[in-house]
């Protein structure tokens, strides 16, 4: 729970950071986790760190919920990245 609050009010990078922190020391993320660091990457306008953190998710057999594709969607369309948003409501959609 500390370090999924502590990636939620961090920069972008600190987050990242943070996670690889978790990650080295044997604590896995969870899904409030990622979506802790992909917020984070909205903050900063970073839709293709967030778009990357969210390919991560699938390689630890977490499934996006709600909160993850809402966030995922605010980055991609604060950046004006329709296409990607588009394409991402599409996958949704056939899950």
């Amino acid at each position: 729970i500390t370090f999924n609050a502590a990636i939620s009010a961090c920069h972008w990078s600190h987050g990242a950071d943070l996670l690889a922190t978790m990650c080295a020391h044997k604590v896995r993320p969870d899904i409030i986790t990622y979506n802790a660091i992909i917020g984070a990457c909205d903050k900063g306008r970073e839709w293709r760190q967030a778009m990357a953190h969210y390919e991560d998710m699938s390689m630890l057999s977490l499934r996006p919920d709600a909160i993850t594709v809402n966030v995922l969607l605010r980055a991609l369309q604060g950046c004006g990245r329709w296409i990607e948003a588009s394409e991402l409501l599409l996958i949704m959609q056939e899950q």
